[in-house]
């Protein structure tokens, strides 16, 4: 689970035009873990889903960090520079839920957990 940073703030400050513009890059940016072992789709506000199959921990390590290096960057809006924090959160099968509900359930609950102790 993905959730960009302080996007409500964002949207007050320049707008729901400028905020569907972060969100239109940041699904660019993740069209590329769709594939035939992924998936990446917009879940809701400003919220984004990724669901692996096979993902071990090591690989689930490892794409953290590349989610991070990805997104917590400025990108460009409207020819204009913008830093961009997101925070995530994760679960696994069967470690966590046995369930999809149940794994988006805990990933979003991970989330929030991070953003708390990032004050974000």
């Amino acid at each position: 689970m993905i959730d960009i940073d302080s996007f409500k703030k964002l949207n007050d400050e320049k707008g729901h035009l400028y905020g569907d513009q972060i969100l239109f890059e940041i699904g660019k940016n993740l069209s590329k873990y769709n594939s035939a072992n992924s998936i990446a789709a917009r879940y809701g506000g400003d919220e984004f889903l990724l669901l692996f199959t096979a993902a071990d921990n090591k690989k689930l390590r490892v794409l953290k960090s590349e989610l991070k290096c990805l997104f917590n960057h400025q990108i460009i809006v409207d020819g204009k520079k913008e830093m961009i924090r997101v925070s995530l959160g994760s679960a696994s099968y069967p470690k966590d839920e046995k369930t999809l509900n149940e794994l988006i359930f805990k990933a979003d609950k991970n989330l929030y957990s991070v953003k708390r102790k990032h004050n974000n």
